[in-house]
């Protein structure tokens, strides 16, 4: 396994370089279970070992001796100026149907981009069109938009392969590259790593490093390559320095300041289960002098959820041992972690449940057919590179919806055919007043 290179000015960093004969360990459930009850043992920070999230809840207790029945808390609203432009530029020759969305809750932008290559990055507050980003020459869809750290720059993805960076404050493009990924393929996932260097993977389950204001012939490169495993799915804990790069049979957890593989978590799934995964993290004052950041990465993929805490061990090794599993009755395609307390899933039927993440338990469920969800098909299908994709991704196609909605401050966006949609959550004292009214 090799070192990273020395960062340049910018903070950037050449931030993975994994081996070719690069070798995991394997561990069966069995494995993962005992590590479980081993790294439970070590934690003792005098708080309930059950769960850190678990501080600050109210007693269950209060709640089942009551004996009124409170409407649901899932609150779902249409997002009406932003929906009414976006039906107006549908039907146009650069418009298109929504395709993707992001957010950025510093700059206070949302971003959508369209069927046929233009992106559109709308006010929070106002929902007043901010800046328009025409399409690119032959570039197809926009397949998926990611806003810099700081909120002043966002990355386009293209379904033909091209990413182009753009100023938010003036719609100026920054960066163009038409063939940033392998010729024939299309991008799937951008995520920032660092302030100015970004993860991206393709429609072959590559994954590259795209390096902003690097030389040309040093922009991109290919950090992990498909046929040792097709990645589908990408997240970055900035926080911890990790990204995750996830495939259809495991998660690796890669240190973005060494550049080495920290662990990994096996998946299982039906063939058409897109892995979905979420993170969180709350810091627990342990003295009046010290905190533990508690991180947990919860992975979904079929009906089954897992949560998983990351601990960093006394060598600095990196271990994940199971913290909880749920079933659900239905598959999931996608899941946003609300608080430290609730999960909202999506799943296969187009309903909308509400899961208590400490019992797994549905407290809430609401049909979404209304909305008309965006899903990701045409890029996990390849229709805009000649179908030059293989039969997993194909398998997929039909229940991915990664860049259909994303969560921020405990509010979610959800794209549809004609709209923008935010869900939140009312909390009892809401809830109560609505009662009484």
């Amino acid at each position: 396994m090799s070192s990273i290179a020395t960062p340049d000015d910018d903070g950037s960093d050449r931030w993975l370089e994994i081996d070719d004969n690069l070798s995991l360990p394997t561990q069966t459930v069995d494995e993962i279970l005992a590590e479980r009850g081993v790294f439970d043992e070590d934690l003792s920070y005098d708080y309930d070992e059950d769960n850190f999230f678990l501080l600050g809840r109210s007693d269950p207790n209060l709640a089942s001796s009551l004996s009124y029945q409170l409407d649901s808390p899932i609150v779902i609203e249409k997002q009406n100026s932003i929906s009414h432009q976006i039906i107006s530029v549908k039907d146009r020759p650069l418009g298109g149907c929504p395709s993707c969305v992001s957010i950025s809750s510093i700059s206070r932008l949302i971003a959508i981009g369209t069927s046929r290559g233009s992106t559109l990055l709308f006010e929070l507050e106002n929902g007043r069109l901010a800046q328009y980003v025409p399409p690119g020459s032959d570039y197809g869809s926009v397949s998926c938009v990611e806003f810099s750290p700081d909120g002043v720059r966002l990355s386009i993805g293209y379904s033909r392969g091209a990413i182009r960076v753009v100023d938010c404050r003036n719609g100026k493009i920054l960066e163009e590259f038409s063939e940033a990924v392998q010729p024939g393929r299309g991008i799937l996932h951008i995520q920032y790593v660092t302030r100015r260097s970004l993860v991206v993977v393709d429609s072959g389950g590559s994954v590259y490093e795209f390096r902003e204001k690097a030389p040309k012939n040093k922009r991109v490169r290919c950090v992990f390559t498909g046929s040792r495993g097709e990645v589908v799915n990408v997240v970055v804990i900035d926080s911890e320095g990790v990204v995750l790069l996830v495939s259809l049979r495991q998660v690796l957890i890669i240190s973005t300041k060494r550049g080495t593989v920290l662990s990994h978590l096996r998946l299982t799934g039906p063939p058409n289960a897109p892995p979905i995964i979420e993170w969180r993290q709350k810091v627990v004052p342990v003295t009046s002098r010290s905190i533990v950041k508690d991180v947990r990465i919860c992975i979904a993929r079929g009906q089954e959820i897992r949560i998983h805490q990351l601990q960093s061990t006394a060598n600095d090794a990196l271990v994940c041992p199971l913290v909880k599993a749920f079933l659900l009755d239905n598959p999931i395609i996608n899941l946003k972690w609300m608080d430290d307390h609730h999960f909202l899933v999506f799943d296969t039927r187009e309903q909308l449940h509400l899961i208590d993440a400490h019992r797994g338990n549905v407290l809430s469920t609401v049909s979404i057919n209304n909305m008309e969800l965006i899903y990701n098909s045409a890029d996990y299908k390849g229709l805009a590179t000649g179908g030059n994709v293989s039969e997993a991704l194909k398998a997929l196609a039909e229940n991915v919806c990664y860049q259909s909605m994303v969560c921020a401050n405990g509010q979610v966006y959800v794209i549809g055919q004609d709209a923008l949609w935010s869900i939140t959550l009312l909390d009892q004292v809401a809830q109560l007043e609505l009662l009484e009214e």
